[in-house]
């Protein structure tokens, strides 16, 4: 037993190098989860803010060119929805998103592209074959129908999208 004094002086130290080493083991796992969920709530926060500068882009063609140019249905801008069509496409921001909100988008990607082909539709008619007017005012009067609406829907009948980070505790952050 010559030995019992260094062990009884090393033992309390072994078992705390043990009990640090088991801790850090432990917690690295959680520390991890943590810096990768707030990567994720910023980069779903830049995805929101791509959204929102997209969908204000929109409402200016839509003031600007649909709003003034309709009536001669010859429209020269198209709207943009790649943000939007991208963010839905990409896993994260379908995990971190609202349903509500994810149904939004869906309505104005659908809403967005069916408008630009209108958009084509109506164009070609008016510069190829005047020839034609009763169809082309029944094109035109389908899409200012659906554009009409547009331009005042809220939230729920979806229009220009209002996309939040509310639910990761966040401010609220709509567009348009």
């Amino acid at each position: 037993m010559k030995y019992w004094p260094t062990i009884r002086k090393e033992l309390p130290k072994t078992l705390l190098q043990i009990l640090i080493s088991a801790a850090v083991f432990l917690l690295a796992p959680a520390v991890n989860a943590e810096v990768s969920n707030r990567h994720d709530r910023g980069t779903y926060r830049s995805m929101i803010a791509s959204i929102q500068s997209e969908a204000k882009a929109n409402k200016a063609v839509l003031d600007t060119s649909f709003a003034e140019y309709f009536p001669s249905g010859v429209i020269i801008k198209e709207f943009s929805y790649s943000a939007a069509n991208q963010c839905l496409s990409n896993p994260l921001f379908v995990k971190q998103a609202k349903q509500a909100d994810i149904e939004t988008l869906y309505v104005y990607v659908r809403d967005l592209s069916l408008s630009n082909r209108y958009r084509r539709v109506v164009g070609n008619l008016a510069v190829h074959n005047r020839a034609s007017d009763a169809c082309f005012e029944t094109v035109k009067q389908q899409w200012g129908q659906m554009l009409g609406p547009m331009a005042s829907k809220n939230r729920r009948g979806h229009g220009f999208p209002r996309v939040s980070c509310e639910n990761q505790g966040n401010r609220r952050v709509e567009a348009c």
